[in-house]
């Protein structure tokens, strides 16, 4: 069954506004933006939640889920409070706008022994807790740790923590797409479609549009099929990302029933 299909904000290089019609029009059903500059949440007032509310809904899209990047690792201890209220305010403005997702990275996972003992520990399952009072979930995305390691560090939150999957990146980190899909289906909240073309001897690894490079469509497609996964598809191209790249990679998606 074909699932909802995002576009990330920052790679159509447009502001909001301009980029709504964008997104309509190569069939899309939504955005995903980065809560930073004007879509920060010290930046948009009430009044300015409530026009991108209505932007939305002129376009009839809806937001996928809110990005919350952050500088450092969140398991660094240095200034954690600060970049954990960061992600407070985010899940807050996740809730008013109506994504109710925040995607975020832990950065590399260290040992099962020191991770038990990090004093982040607690504050992240005070973030979970405050995530959950505000209706939100938290999807932590995959990097170079094993998917089901990190799978394994999200279920001690329950359904408030998931995580969120992009196959290119699973790739070039050795990882196989399909499997971790299959490692993360009772906790998968996000995935990222994107292709990419791995390194050899004379080439760097590049992002490419999607199916010209060494992703398992077919594989990835059935891996969802049997996860059940029904959540969005954020798709992710060479940037700048327009408009004609945009419906190609959308109609692509479609044919495979992602």
């Amino acid at each position: 069954m074909p699932r909802p299909l995002a576009l990330p904000l920052d790679a159509l290089a447009l502001p909001l506004r301009q980029a709504l019609p964008v997104v309509a029009r190569c069939g899309a059903a939504g955005l995903l933006v980065d809560a930073v500059g004007p879509l920060a949440p010290s930046e948009l007032t009430a009044t300015g939640r409530r026009e991108v509310r209505r932007l939305l809904a002129d376009h009839r899209l809806e937001l996928a889920a809110l990005a919350c990047p952050l500088r450092s690792s969140l398991l660094a201890t240095a200034d954690l409070d600060r970049r954990l209220e960061r992600l407070r305010a985010a899940c807050l403005l996740a809730a008013d706008l109506g994504p109710r997702l925040v995607t975020l990275s832990l950065g590399p996972l260290p040992e099962p022994a020191a991770l038990t003992a990090l004093p982040f520990r607690q504050a992240f399952g005070e973030l979970a807790a405050y995530a959950e009072k505000v209706g939100v979930h938290l999807a932590l995305s995959a990097g170079a740790e094993p998917v089901a390691r990190l799978a394994e560090f999200a279920a001690d939150w329950a359904a408030s923590v998931g995580i969120a999957l992009d196959p290119g990146l699973l790739l070039m980190r050795q990882q196989d797409p399909s499997a971790a899909v299959a490692s993360a289906a009772a906790a998968l909240r996000l995935v990222t479609a994107r292709d990419v073309r791995l390194s050899l001897l004379d080439r760097p690894s590049a992002d490419v549009p999607l199916g010209q490079g060494d992703v398992d469509w077919f594989g990835l497609a059935a891996a969802l099929e049997a996860a059940a996964y029904q959540g969005w598809v954020v798709l992710r191209g060479p940037s700048p990302l327009d408009a004609p790249a945009a419906s190609a990679a959308v109609a692509f998606l479609k044919r495979l029933g992602i």
